[in-house]
């Protein structure tokens, strides 16, 4: 499990396929999405473990919201580009 890319920081790169990114910081980040790349699937994950996975692309202008330790993973042919923001 990889930790969230600094705060602000344009097209922070997204984890290899079946990797996470876990927000480590006390607050919520938003995830905005800027080129969807070619994702098959993704899943977020609760600060206990629990997945919800969804079977569906990214779309460009997409936002997600990761609360303190909940972690963001990605199955992709081609990596999505996002930006990483501080609060929600």
């Amino acid at each position: 499990m990889t930790e969230v890319p600094a705060l602000l920081e344009p097209d922070a790169e997204a984890p290899p396929p079946g990797e996470e990114l876990r927000n480590p910081h006390p607050h919520p980040v938003r995830i905005l999405i800027h080129g969807p790349g070619q994702v098959r699937s993704w899943w977020l994950a609760d600060a206990d473990g629990d997945r919800e996975a969804l079977a569906a692309p990214f779309v460009a202008g997409q936002m997600l919201v990761l609360g303190p330790g909940e972690r963001i993973g990605i199955d992709s042919e081609a990596a999505p580009r996002w930006r990483w923001l501080a609060g929600t």
